[in-house]
């Protein structure tokens, strides 16, 4: 992981981390300890997530090595409503929730077979509390964490979240292929037909 500072008009690099036993698979600058300060969160492929201060780079936390053998997406979110966000991950083929501030597991889905590379979390069934969609077709309900619908498709490579039919219930835009849209709409579990 690098940094840069810009100087005058050009950037300059300030920091280099150590490797991370893996390629880097994302990062967010985020309070993530409800230390009033925000941290640097970064995850690899290979299972390490790491927070890093953002005065002097250092390290202020990383999980155990080998608590997980692979990570696939993470998501810095709130959704349990406490003061503090969590980690959603998708680590080992399951969905987990990670405490940021103590940095522990919450929780960890019973499904085994989640293959997710990109995370959203938005209320996108209508009934007034947030689901976590994952862009290979689970949707969980982000406060009870139940499952509530396997799409028997992807949602595409990266997810978003946009009301384009004016129902107040956000659908989800997958991308396919770099270049290609599909809208769902979950409140009906389904994908929306474009228009004749």
């Amino acid at each position: 992981m690098h940094v840069y500072e810009r100087r005058d008009e050009a950037y300059e690099e300030v920091w280099v981390s150590e490797f991370l036993e893996g390629a880097i698979g994302g990062i967010a600058v985020t309070d993530i300890n409800d230390d009033g300060l925000d941290e640097i969160v970064a995850y690899s492929e290979s299972g390490r997530l790491v927070f890093f201060d953002t005065a002097d780079y250092g390290v202020l936390w990383s999980n155990p090595p080998n608590e997980y053998e692979q990570l696939t997406a993470m998501l810095v979110h709130n959704i349990d409503d406490d003061a503090q966000d969590e980690l959603v991950l998708c680590a080992d083929g399951r969905l987990v929730v990670y405490d940021g501030r103590d940095q522990f597991e919450e929780w960890r889905s019973d499904q085994n077979n989640i293959e997710a590379t990109d995370i959203l979390v938005a209320d996108v069934d209508g009934d007034g509390a947030d689901e976590i969609v994952l862009n290979d077709g689970f949707v969980f309900d982000a406060r009870f964490l139940d499952m509530e619908w396997q799409s028997p498709e992807s949602f595409g490579e990266r997810l978003g979240a946009l009301d384009i039919d004016n129902d107040d219930i956000p659908e989800i835009i997958g991308e396919f292929g770099g270049r290609y849209l599909r809208i769902f709409d979950i409140d009906l579990r389904r994908m929306k037909p474009s228009r004749q």
